[in-house]
């Protein structure tokens, strides 16, 4: 009996512990993935061994507040193995946890988990590499003193570096920085009277952006050609594409420097004003400071102003300085009060007012001015108070009463104090005491278009937007239109101003890049590219139909325009389309034309119709053979069977018609059927009796 008691107390004992220490298990395998163009993953089944692991206890959704790790901290490793077994508490840590998958020459692997109780899990995880890398120049600025040259280059802010952090966690363990991070090099190439290189190495974190700079003493006075080549130098990247900027440049001996001030007069004009008042607005650039004159007196120049001049002729002196020299440009203009003023026109209203960022205290507003070149200022009300006149584009109301709403109107005047009456109007609540303040603000990179001169008509369009839900933009023709990814506008000859605004349900931003188009009229490309070939259907579902393609071998092919039904749904350089969404057992067309850098487009459709599967049916690729009678057990077949009658017409003829039964045997047919057999026997039996 008593050990009859310590048997089941030993039992109960262990069930105890097991239940206490029960947590959830997770077998982690790791695998071979590669990181695409467009940014989407190819999952490879190649093994990856000996990787880690490390993990936190996430204090937030995206883990971007860390409050405890895992593991007590400690890394964990798959030795020789592709697979790891991690556990995890029963209980659920803070806001779950976030993983990292690493190993050197590879990006890491995130993962954002919430698993808890007692059961067991599997997960893949792909440490990868990119499949082509190429560093972005943004831009290239020259300065030089005598026969000094000092170059440098920017990489684009927003992404210099080939890849984008894309995980679910917005938190970087410094012990694996490194392995977000891209090696690269740029040289700098001087070609002329005195040949020069340089090469400067540079880490670029994913996401940011770095300067380089190199410098050059005592060249030869002439003419250089200035080549700039970023390279990707990093093996967790399958291929480099060089990226080149080529510029000229004259050496000039006992020059001062090649960033020299400008300034121009917008306002006045020289003409004759009704006004002693008049807008004064001067631009610069390059300068450090500012003056105008007029009166024999040097005035400080910061901002549009009002001035009021004598009557009769005046003359407006404005001044740029900086460190090396001196700009100024004069206007003479004439003031008669006694002459009736024909201006009498409004300029326009302002456009694109939004809210730009709000606290529990405070409204920021931002919008565009009107680009009437008598414009002055726009005349800001607050709750129907006039509570600022400004040329600038924005207004930030402060010390206002948290979760109120307030209305910002805006009315413009020119010049000459005509007042376009139609107000531009929004209204916003401030926050509540006690929401985060700042979350969700937008910020907005515009990565293509650069401020520079393009040589050709077709111009890529690529925005970055941290925490915007919806992207438009403007550009001449083009008014507020969706942007949803990479796309090519084609440009002509001048300069033109993209627009980008950002949205989200709190908050917007704009931004603007005026750049230049300047087509050689000598060398005009009127030739299309070729078509794609081997358009082929190589997937489907009862919902989705993909095809697959082969680009055209041109150097100057840009993308391909892809139709579906006749709708124009996309243009992407890829060679691979999936449609979504589509209706079972349906049919659908694609159609590919091509297009170029300089605009030429070839007309030459390439299609391919495919219908759907049946609703509910998978993927061809995924039948699976059986064999009887599997098939017939597994998956009930409908017997079906044939049966030829003749029908006698009221004119006499026979017709022959087939009766087609599905789903099991007619009863009443087989009885009819074994009946006339039985009747046949009969009579030959008879027959042969009487015989």
């Amino acid at each position: 009996m008593g050990k009859t008691k310590l048997l089941f107390g030993a039992i109960a004992f262990f069930i105890l512990v097991g239940l206490v220490s029960a947590e959830v298990k997770e077998i982690n395998k790791g695998f071979y993935g590669i990181i695409n163009d467009d940014g989407s993953l190819t999952e490879t089944q190649t093994q990856i061994k000996n990787f880690n692991a490390i993990g936190f206890i996430c204090g937030n959704d995206d883990c971007s507040n860390v409050i405890g790790t895992l593991w007590n901290g400690e890394v964990q490793n798959s030795g020789n193995d592709h697979e790891l077994i991690l556990n995890y508490s029963t209980k659920l840590l803070g806001e779950g946890y976030g993983v990292f998958f690493y190993k050197d020459g590879y990006f890491p692997f995130e993962a954002k988990i919430d698993y808890y109780g007692s059961q067991s899990k599997m997960a893949n995880n792909y440490l990868s590499r990119k499949q082509n890398c190429q560093v972005p120049i943004n831009d290239l600025i020259i300065s030089h003193y005598g026969n000094k040259v000092v170059v440098n280059v920017t990489l684009s802010s927003a992404v210099s570096s080939p890849v984008l952090h894309a995980g679910p966690l917005n938190y970087v363990p410094n012990l694996i920085k490194h392995l977000y991070a891209v090696d690269a090099n740029v040289s700098f190439s001087f070609v002329g009277p005195q040949n020069t290189a340089l090469v400067k190495d540079v880490n670029i974190p994913a996401s940011e952006s770095r300067r380089v700079s190199v410098s050059v003493d005592n060249l030869k006075a002439g003419e250089y050609q200035l080549i700039v080549e970023s390279n990707a130098n990093d093996v967790k990247c399958i291929n480099s594409v060089p990226l080149k900027v080529h510029s000229n440049l004259l050496i000039e001996n006992n020059r001062t420097n090649a960033t020299l001030p400008t300034v121009s007069i917008l306002s006045p004009e020289a003409k004759t004003y009704k006004n002693k008042t008049i807008f004064v607005n001067i631009r610069t650039t390059n300068a450090t400071s500012i003056l105008y004159n007029w009166n024999g007196i040097n005035i400080s120049y910061t901002a549009p102003v009002y001035v009021t001049f004598n009557e009769g002729p005046n003359t407006l002196t404005a001044y740029a300085i900086n460190e090396v020299t001196t700009a100024k440009i004069s206007v003479t203009f004439n003031v008669n009060t006694s002459v009736e003023q024909n201006d009498t026109t409004p300029p326009g209203k302002i456009s694109n007012l939004m809210v730009h960022h709000l606290t529990n205290e405070s409204i920021e507003w931002m919008w565009e001015n009107p680009t009437d070149a008598d414009f002055a200022y726009s005349i800001i009300y607050l709750n129907g108070i006039n509570v600022l006149n400004s040329s600038v584009e924005s207004y930030k109301a402060i010390n206002l009463k948290p979760d109120t709403i307030y209305t910002i109107s805006i009315k413009t005047s020119d010049i000459n104090r005509n007042i376009n009456p139609d107000a531009a109007v929004n209204s916003a609540r401030t926050l509540k005491n006690g929401v985060p303040q700042g979350d969700g603000n937008i910020s907005i990179n515009i990565l293509s278009p650069t401020n520079k001169i393009y040589s050709q008509s077709l111009i890529l369009i690529e925005i970055a937007a941290e925490n915007a839900t919806n992207i438009k933009f403007s550009s001449g023709n083009i008014i507020n239109r969706s942007y949803t990814g990479l796309t090519y506008l084609s440009f002509a000859n001048g300069t033109h101003t993209l627009h980008v605004y950002a949205y989200n349900s709190k908050y917007s931003a704009m931004k603007h890049v005026t750049f230049r188009v300047e087509l050689n009229g000598s060398v005009i490309d009127l030739t299309a590219p070729d078509s794609v070939s081997g358009l082929v259907l190589t997937g489907r579902t009862d919902k989705s139909l993909t095809w697959s393609w082969a680009n055209p071998n041109d150097a100057d092919f840009a993308y391909n325009i892809i139709y579906l039904n006749g709708v124009n749904i996309l243009n992407t350089n890829a060679s691979t389309y999936t449609a979504n969404s589509l209706k079972a057992d349906t049919e659908y067309t694609i159609r590919i034309n091509t297009i170029d850098f300089s605009g030429n487009v070839n007309l030459t459709d390439i299609s391919n119709s495919a219908k759907t599967l049946e609703s509910g049916k998978k993927d061809d690729g995924d039948k699976k053979k059986k064999e009887w009678p599997v098939e017939f057990l597994e998956e009930e077949q409908p017997a079906q069977f044939n049966m030829g009658f003749l029908n006698f017409s009221d004119g006499g003829g026979v017709e022959l018609n087939q009766i087609e039964k599905k789903g099991g045997f007619n009863l009443i047919v087989i009885l009819l059927a074994a009946s006339c057999i039985l009747l046949i026997l009969l009579i030959i039996i008879i027959a042969s009796w009487k015989r």
